[in-house]
């Protein structure tokens, strides 16, 4: 009898370095390193360079006369960078964000000569539902999810749908082998088939090698293996909130970019006579500043467990980013600015301009200091908005500029200034018998506005705020709560003997009121005495009795007039060490959904109902701007900037939003196995001063809407510009860009990357298609829908009438559209 033939299988390997364990320099000289190994030997296999373009622009800045050596390599397919500028943290960047990056990293890639690019991923924390439609944006219809802190197993294939239908095929790496400068090994087994004891061969493959063989030997259509909602990995639960001064920081910067520098640039470009460059000049100078944030986005970086030294290096990146997307801002204001026709305003008084960089129109504080107003103490400000409205205005502090009076700083309310807009105003004083525009402070412990009232009790420090339009009540709000945490930088661990303190020790509080024609201010003084750290053993906090440290939280609590909303501005002290800090807002409604700002799409997450007699089950959310919870006729929304981390914990009463504002850790993490030293990531217990914004939004439970457009303008306070009387095209209000039905959401304006058009996104929240009248304001000739490369789709031009175009925007879909000249 014949022996019966074994069969033989085939495992294809990639290469790729495995030098993400570095810090930035480091890795960047262990690439100049590993790359010059590499263009000396000929026979050695190709590289994936971590589906990364920035590499190779590192090592062209230490090698630039090797620049047609390393082309040659790249359209020869031994190096293959991209599709990505830098591999990121994807939940903790912005949509526009990861555009950007694959903007920067397909311009890159196609200039050193790559061609056919497949999205390599990383197995990290988040995996986001809405990242197929982009990829698909860029005809990117494949990815491999690489292995990554938790990883393992074999290769699996199937179909990743993002929330509008778009499909693109993933595929999972099996295993990772080898750190440092040497070369790391990925396996991958077609069909998932185990080799143990069996035949193999072995083939060095490319990732679009092997997309391109999973594809022909696999069974179609792939199985669907990830789900169309945002999904946490339970061991990376510290991510969203270790280190929170760098994902603040970073969320600071892409706002400056996406929501100042780049639609206003725009609209400057269009009317600047000494700009002869126009969209291109205006595009390449916002490449240039995003290419800058988009290196500090990396994703040990976001994630906070990097090492300190990193962090110091990361800060430089933000400043230069930070101080680029500031100029080019303040330089378009100005353009603007000198562009409005001042001159049919009242000719007594100082000319304000007002801008707005929110998505819809917004009402909002504005203070400015007035060198040009010659001004009397004695006679109480007037401030009149273009239409001729009386505008509420109060003196809030006085400037001393030098050896010249002191001037005046006025804070006002602007009204309904249009989204991507502007609206003028005149100050001045008069002698007519007014209310005083001057501030009033005492004792009180409430405020109120149009819409609320709030009260803080003086024991406790809590609020209660009550909804003037639904006649409903959320009291207890505000309750800082503060636990052990024995995890890493990586994951939260609670101690196995936690100590939480959530109760003031200087009670009665110091509270001052604020009262004035704009604003209505509580001002909250409270210190808790926490445990210095924990015990030798990590199981415990210490005793208070034997070590505690004062943390000294001072509120600002406003109630601005026309604003239905709260705004919370926190300042606190660290000295403690191992534990987190959390504020809590007890909503007293019941749902089984909370829905929290997410990519291109508003998420939603199931929280089962507090069950008698058993332990509430917190939910962690990851949110962008806001959570919030919906009963059937009242809603609450918690907004913040630059906090990811929510928590949602059903209780007797009503789901609880817990709104993470410090975790200070101080255990290093393994990055792909190698250690780090405790010493290296101390800065992560966030020792010294924090400063942090939130705002409380009540709202009918049929608002929603309204309640997320004013999550999205607290995240851009208005900016005032003092200007001259002088002529100009522009007249006294006005908007770049707005769109007429609220559930259709404007994502961008931008220069096209040719410099030939402007660019302008929205996206769909709702799960049903949309039509939308987008309202420009400047003269165009026609628009065609792109995709997200800003490659045309070939589809007839979009109906335009006048300044007007109409678009119809699937289920949660994106559009990008090209208004050309």
């Amino acid at each position: 009898m014949a022996e019966k033939a074994r069969k033989r299988y085939e495992i294809h390997q990639t290469t790729a370095p495995g030098l993400d364990h570095l810090m930035p320099e480091e890795a960047r000289l262990a690439w100049v390193e590993l790359l010059d190994r590499f263009t000396s030997d000929l026979a050695a296999p190709a590289i994936t360079l971590d589906g990364q373009a920035v590499v190779l622009e590192d090592y062209l800045e230490v090698h630039p006369h090797w620049r047609s050596q390393v082309e040659e390599l790249v359209a020869g397919g031994r190096l293959f960078p991209g599709p990505w500028y830098v591999q990121t943290a994807q939940h903790l960047v912005s949509g526009e964000a990861l555009i950007r990056n694959l903007q920067e990293g397909l311009l890159l890639s196609r200039k050193l000569g790559a061609v056919g690019f497949i999205a390599s991923l990383t197995e990290g924390a988040v995996q986001l539902a809405q990242l197929p439609q982009i990829l698909d944006g860029f005809g990117l219809y494949s990815a491999f999810l690489q292995p990554g802190m938790q990883s393992g197993g074999l290769l699996q294939a199937g179909a990743w749908v993002a929330r509008d239908g778009a499909q693109i095929a993933l595929f999972r790496e099996a295993n990772a082998r080898g750190h440092g400068p040497e070369l790391r090994v990925n396996d991958y087994r077609p069909g998932g088939v185990p080799v143990k004891r069996r035949p193999v061969r072995r083939t060095v493959s490319t990732l679009t090698g092997l997309a391109e063989l999973i594809r022909d030997t696999a069974s179609l259509p792939y199985p669907e293996v990830l789900p169309v909602v945002d999904r946490t990995h339970p061991e990376s639960s510290g991510t969203l909130s270790a280190r929170l001064w760098i994902k603040q920081r970073n969320h600071r910067i892409q706002t400056l970019l996406e929501n100042w520098a780049e639609p206003f640039t725009v609209w400057a470009s269009l009317l600047s006579p000494s700009n002869p460059k126009g969209f291109l000049s205006a595009s390449d100078v916002l490449s240039y500043a995003w290419r800058l944030a988009l290196r500090a986005q990396t994703p040990e970086v976001l994630l906070g467990c990097a090492s300190d030294a990193t962090y110091r290096m990361t800060q430089s990146l933000h400043e230069r980013a930070e101080t680029v997307a500031d100029a080019i801002t303040r330089g378009a204001l100005e353009t603007l600015a000198a562009q409005i026709n001042t001159t049919t305003l009242p000719a007594k008084g100082v000319a304000v301009v007002v801008f707005n960089a929110a998505r819809s129109a917004q009402s909002g504080p504005v203070s400015v200091a007035l060198a040009e107003l010659p001004w009397d103490p004695l006679l109480p400000m007037e401030m009149t908005e273009s239409a001729g409205r009386s505008v509420p205005c109060s003196v809030v502090d006085v400037e001393q500029d030098g050896d010249t009076p002191r001037l005046p700083v006025v804070e006002f309310i602007a009204r309904d200034v249009p989204a991507f807009g502007y609206d003028t105003f005149v100050i001045s004083q008069t002698d007519t018998d007014t209310d005083s525009s001057m501030v009033d402070v005492d004792s009180g412990l409430s405020i109120e506005n149009e819409a609320l009232s709030l009260t803080v009790d003086r024991q406790t420090g809590l609020l209660t705020i009550f909804d003037k339009r639904t006649g409903r009540s959320y009291a207890g709000l505000g309750r800082f709560e503060d636990g052990g945490d024995c995890g890493t930088v990586l994951s939260y661990a609670p101690p196995t003997r936690d100590t939480i303190i959530d109760v003031p020790a200087n009670a009665p509080l110091l509270v001052t009121r604020q009262r004035g024609a704009t604003s209505e201010i509580l001002y909250v003084f409270q210190i808790f005495r926490l445990p210095e750290s924990l015990s030798p053993d990590r199981s415990a906090r210490l005793p208070m009795a034997a070590q505690f440290v004062p943390m000294a939280i001072a509120t600002r609590i406003t109630l601005y007039r026309s604003v239905p909303r709260v705004e919370l501005d926190i300042r606190l002290a660290n000295e403690a060490s191992n534990h987190r800090l959390r504020i809590h807002f007890p909503s007293g409604l019941f749902s089984e959904t909370v829905f929290a700002d997410g990519l291109f799409t508003v998420n939603e997450t199931v929280v089962s109902l507090a069950q008698e007699g058993a332990d509430p089950e917190p939910v962690a959310v990851a949110q962008r701007a806001f959570t919030t919870i919906i009963s059937a006729d009242s809603g609450l929304t918690i907004a913040s900037r630059g906090l990811p981390e929510a928590w949602v914990t059903p209780a007797e009463h009503g789901h609880d939003v817990a709104v993470t504002l410090l975790r200070a850790v101080g255990e290093p993490c393994a990055l792909n196995g190698i250690e780090r030293a405790r010493d290296s990531v101390s800065g992560a217990q966030g020792f010294g001063e924090h400063e942090l914004s939130l705002a409380v939004i009540p709202h009918p439970g049929t608002d929603w809407l309204s309640a997320w457009h004013q999550s999205w303008q607290f995240q851009t306070p208005l900016r005032a510009l003092v200007t001259t009387r002088h002529k100009g095209v522009l007249n006294s209000r006005g908007s770049l860009v707005t769109v007429d039905n609220p559930l259709v959401v404007l994502s961008t304006i931008k220069p096209a990357r040719d410099g030939q058009a402007m660019i302008v996104r929205v996206y769909n929240l709702s799960g049903e298609a949309q039509s939308a009248n987008v309202q420009i304001g400047v003269s165009f000739g026609s628009a065609e829908r792109m995709r997200l490369d800003e490659a045309s789709l070939g589809l007839p031009p979009l109906q335009v009438e006048g300044q007007t175009v109409t678009l119809t925007v699937p289920p949660f879909g994106l559009q990008t559209i090209a208004l050309l000249p």
